[in-house]
């Protein structure tokens, strides 16, 4: 009885799933798909190989992850142990790093108390309201048109740096603000001295390092992730903007301003998010109500840990206070109530300025602001409108600028002003050293009582998740949620107001680690004992702070890994690390189902077994790769609206593995971006590598060997560039047909013949091992019963011949579709078979007769149909 097996992905299922012969997926399905991929059409072909791109720094651990401005603006970001590099289609990218001599810094004309004093091999910047402080670096070079890149690292507070010719304009590199954190800039100076000039325009302290030439090579951002810690770090991406979000760090945001030009600064909201107000008697003093404070308890209230933690005052009053350099700059605002002298408040300007200060008024309400009095020039000023009864809002705008810096503060003896900042330095459990925030300085230099701390330190963690979604950015850590007023990712301000921030505890009856956060239809957070939804109480509406509703019910813990979404699912490694789930709305609620239920194994087995990371990929057919613990990665073609779910297992061949995966987006097919580690010549290193495209235009272009390095160009009969394989044994797809396997010798090999086109790398084999074949009884099924197979018919498409054999085993593989002779032209592709043919099999009488397909050569193969005579003996 003639079989038709004209569909294969329902890929490989596992042993314990092998007598369902009666489910209706069961004829697509096999017993091995190793290296081989069903496409989604329904064939299957040998899996796409691999394109070295880069050693790993020092052949470490590194985990690969996507930067995705748009289809068209696309890199693979990799990071390692405290290293970040940046991958441009397959290649890492490399500075010019031209030769330049940094000078000594100096004082670049800081107004009065301000000051800029050298430390070594830092500047310590310190500010006083109104006033500026300016250091400048003089850089000489001898490549004045070759690109320069500079680290500069800067801590505490916000600097405003420039590149120019002289030491107070920016023809080279506009202003720029870099906040706290690692910075890259890269200038093309056109001159033989320039210089690098910093400023810091609020009060307060800013530490700035001298900047450090970078030698030609990688472009290298320094981060604070240790190798162990990667399998933890999230990221979420909006433009050129990433943040990457890890429980044990501080948040950061890598923003790039080119492809030269990086900052990996730390996430700074200034208003929260904030614990409950204290309710003891403690109290806490600041030394002063803005700059470089030193805070007081009057009981132990602090721990080491709080650096880097915010914490917020409030006093009786309400002082408004910033520096202003421009137009439209405003202070927040006072409201003025009651009536005779309790409506008296004062406004006091400091610094040298040209320019107007403008004290406007809103009545009623903060949106209705008109000009209520005017100041030219530093000087203090008491203000009673005399509206008794009435409500009326005052702040500080300005116009007119022409230069300078005014520092400017309305005070009012009513109220309360809460002031907020930084704890930067810890002296003990009763004393801190904070910075204070220009604009939110504190209410008095005096005791309060009304003191928080800010929600996320080392104590009790960081974010270790977070997505964007409806405007709002989200975020979570172990059993907390918070969100961020819509529009402003880096505003925490809690309000009752349908734009108030949002902070709250998910409350699932356990202590629950937070693994993930993502968005599909809506928000879900992955924790260590369950999923749960972030939604309003009504379908449809945008969450707020009084309709948001987090709803749990899915007692699925998940992995320590980030999910991926396709449409509006998401799909991720359940906690035990063994299956991958997918959940997706119906109704009104989330619906959870078991991508591994036929496959048990296909996470492996045994100690060293689990998935570890997942990415997908849209073309050129549909796939989740999941990398497993044991470096197999599992591939999963994946179509739910065709109900296409088909699993094949992908290996390294040299006893390494796959480490980490991600997807790029392309035309006309998707990147798969991989690190896999290889023993080569007995030691182990790591690269990162690239998929080779699915597709090609002719069999010569197909790559079908990993880690492979191509060659197109001149006849030659040396290839090059294989010093990442020294020492092992490489397959050759040479002018589009096999030649003998060679020994990488001096990072190179030579072949028998000259070729223009050569594809060499580590060969695998791509092998099929059929279900059961359980047909053609006439008495009911023939499982049980000895069966044969006879002839088998193939439909190929583009497959060179020699690259097909079959055989009841993979030992057994006796016969090969139009096997070619040694007698063919060496200087041409060999012929490439899109037909049909038939020849007999070398099957014996088996109760179990299999049908085994293998592809072991560096050629592509493609297979359309299989049809076995199968003859069952009854």
């Amino acid at each position: 009885m003639n079989v038709p097996l004209v569909s294969f992905n329902g890929g490989e299922i596992g042993k314990e799933a092998m007598a369902r012969v009666d489910m209706d997926v069961y004829a697509t399905c096999a017993e091995i798909m190793e290296n081989v991929f069903p496409l989604l059409t329904g064939g299957m072909i040998k899996a796409p190989g691999t394109i070295v791109c880069d050693e790993t720094p020092g052949s470490g651990v590194a985990i690969v992850r996507p930067f995705i401005y748009n289809v068209d603006d696309t890199l693979t970001l990799e990071f390692s142990d405290n290293a970040l590099r940046v991958d441009l289609d397959g290649g890492t990218i490399q500075i010019e790093g031209a030769l330049a001599t940094v000078g000594s810094p100096a004082d670049n004309g800081s107004g009065g108390s301000s000051s800029a004093v050298d430390g070594g091999n830092y500047v310590t910047l310190t500010a006083a309201l109104g006033e500026s402080a300016k250091v400048r670096w003089a850089i000489t070079t001898s490549e004045t048109a070759k690109p320069a890149t500079f680290l500069i690292v800067t801590t505490r507070r916000p600097l405003k740096v420039q590149v120019g010719t002289t030491t107070s304009n920016a023809n080279i590199m506009a202003s720029r603000t870099l906040y706290p954190g690692e910075h890259l800039i890269t200038v093309t100076p056109g001159a033989g001295t320039y210089y690098i000039q910093a400023e810091l325009d609020e009060p307060g302290v800013a530490i700035i390092f001298d900047p450090t030439r970078q030698a030609p090579g990688d472009l290298t951002v320094p981060t604070p992730w240790a190798d162990t810690e990667l399998a933890s770090l999230r990221y979420r991406q909006s433009n050129n903007v990433y943040w990457l979000y890890h429980p044990d760090h501080k948040t950061r945001v890598l923003e790039r301003y080119s492809n030269y030009d990086w900052s990996l600064r730390l996430f700074r909201p200034l208003n929260g998010p904030f614990e409950p107000v204290n309710t003891t008697t403690t109290t806490l003093t600041p030394g002063s109500v803005l700059g470089s404070v030193t805070i007081t308890a009057s009981a132990a209230a602090f721990a080491a840990t709080d650096v880097g933690r915010l914490i917020e005052l409030t006093h009786t009053g309400q002082t408004e206070t910033r520096s202003i350099t421009g137009n439209g700059q405003t202070t927040d605002t006072i409201r003025v109530v009651g009536a005779d002298a309790n409506r008296a408040f004062s406004v006091a300007i400091t610094g040298t300025f040209t320019g107007n200060v403008l004290l406007e008024r809103s009545i009623g309400n903060e949106t209705d602001w008109a000009t209520y009095q005017t100041y030219t020039g530093a000087g203090t000023s008491n203000e009673n409108d005399g509206l008794d009864d009435q409500i009326i809002y005052y702040r500080i705008n300005s116009s007119g600028w022409v230069s300078g810096t005014a520092g400017v503060t309305i005070s009012y003896s009513l109220g309360e002003t809460t002031g907020r900042a930084e704890i930067v330095y810890f002296g003990s459990a009763t004393s801190v050293g904070v910075e204070v925030f220009d604009g939110d300085f504190f209410g008095a230099a005096s005791a309060t009582t009304l003191w928080a701390l800010g929600s996320w330190n080392d104590a009790d963690g960081w974010p270790a998740a977070g997505t964007l979604n409806d405007g709002r950015h989200q975020l979570a850590a172990n059993d907390r949620y918070w969100s961020s007023e819509p529009d402003d990712f880096e505003s925490f301000l809690l309000s009752s107001d349908d734009d108030g921030a949002i902070n709250r505890r998910m409350a699932t009856g356990r202590s629950n680690t937070t693994r993930w956060m993502e968005t599909a239809d809506r928000v879900m957070i992955g924790t260590s004992g369950e999923t749960l939804e972030v939604r309003s109480s009504a379908l449809g509406e945008a969450i707020t702070p009084t309709n948001i509703n987090l709803r749990g019910g899915k007692n699925k813990g998940v992995a320590n890994a980030q999910p991926i979404v396709v449409d509006d699912r998401i799909v991720f490694i359940a906690r035990a690390m063994a299956r991958l789930y997918q959940t997706y709305p119906e109704g009104d609620k989330y619906k959870l189902d078991d991508l591994t239920a036929l496959h048990k194994w296909i996470g492996g087995r045994g100690d060293n077994a689990g998935f570890i990371e997942i990415a997908y990929q849209e073309e050129p057919d549909p796939r989740v790769y999941a990398v497993r613990a044991d470096g197999e990665m599992a591939v999963l073609t994946f179509r739910p609206d065709e109900q296409v779910y088909g699993w094949a297992r992908y290996t390294e061949p040299t006893g390494g593995g796959f480490e980490s995966v991600c997807v790029i987006p392309g035309v006309p097919e998707d990147t798969v971006m991989v690190i896999v580690s290889r023993v080569i010549d007995g030691v182990t290193k790591r690269f990162r590598e690239k998929f080779a495209p699915q597709n090609f235009v002719e069999t010569r272009d197909a790559v079908r060997v990993q880690s492979a390095v191509i060659y197109e160009g001149a006849s030659t009969s040396t290839i090059t560039g294989l010093s990442h394989l020294e020492g092992e044994e490489v397959a050759i797809w040479a002018n589009g047909r096999v030649h003998e396997s060679q020994e990488v010798t001096s990072g190179q090999v030579t072949l028998d013949y000259a070729v223009t086109k050569a594809v060499v790398g580590l060969n695998y084999a791509g092998k099929w091992k059929s279900a059961k074949l359980a047909y053609g009884a006439r008495r009911g099924t023939a499982l049980g019963q000895d069966k044969k197979i006879g002839d088998v018919g193939l439909v190929l498409l583009e497959t060179p011949i020699g690259m097909v054999g079959y055989g009841r085993d993979f030992e057994n593989v006796d016969y090969k579709i139009g096997e070619y002779t040694d007698e063919m032209v060496m200087d041409s592709p060999v012929e490439a078979i899109s037909d049909e043919a038939t020849q007999p099999s070398d099957g014996a009488t088996l109760t179990d007769a299999r049908l085994c397909i293998l592809m072991d050569k560096p050629g592509p193969a493609t297979i359309l149909a299989i049809v076995p005579d199968v003859d069952v003996v009854e």
